[in-house]
């Protein structure tokens, strides 16, 4: 993966890369803090570290090469996973591309460090999952995203994802919310999605 700038004019470049099992104190802390900053916001996502996200799913993305890291002076300031897997609550959705499940890639946990939310690291974690999934053959990027988190929304949208629809959706942590799904179609030009 490459390094890029995150928007701000102080900002050091940003490394971004496939997480270091090294990493991973510095990122559970990240998502701990994430998940505590979000908690009564507009934009909650009822994310409760160590169930959701839960420090062992974590770990097993870094160990399959899935979790993606952002680092800024050497620190990890955000992170996602890229892989194969849904829930699901995947199934039955209009999905415009018709791909096989080992062509189609699932965004999940796109965090970004609380302090430095709007320097453009969540963007750049989302464009660096974009050509991972490129250079991997996928054919498409899949998300779903809490209908009421619209800065997540608004950033996915203008990545090229196509809004597909909300439903409600029961997650494994044993309650139910409105959730949109996205899908970013990969044969596309320029990665936005076909009509």
């Amino acid at each position: 993966m490459r390094r890029v700038r995150a928007s701000g004019a102080a900002s050091a470049p940003l490394g971004i890369g496939v997480a270091r099992a090294d990493e991973m104190p510095a990122i559970e802390d990240l998502y701990r803090r994430v998940a505590r900053a979000m908690r009564g916001t507009p934009a909650d996502c009822a994310w409760e570290y160590g169930v959701h996200p839960a420090p062992e799913d974590l770990r097993d993305a870094c160990a399959a090469g899935d979790l993606v890291c952002a680092r800024q002076d050497g620190r990890p300031v955000g992170a996602l996973v890229l892989n194969g897997r849904w829930e699901d609550y995947y199934e039955g959705k209009p999905w415009r591309v018709d791909a096989p499940g080992e062509r189609v890639g699932v965004i999940h946990l796109v965090a970004s460090a609380p302090d430095l939310r709007g320097r453009g690291i969540a963007r750049a974690l989302v464009r660096a999952a974009k050509a991972e999934a490129r250079r991997r053959g996928l054919a498409a990027l899949r998300l779903d995203v809490f209908d009421n988190n619209a800065p997540a929304r608004a950033l996915y949208a203008s990545e090229g994802f196509v809004y597909l629809g909300t439903y409600p959706c029961r997650y494994p942590e044993g309650f139910t919310h409105d959730t949109g799904f996205m899908e970013l179609d990969l044969g596309a030009a320029d990665g936005a999605a076909r009509a």
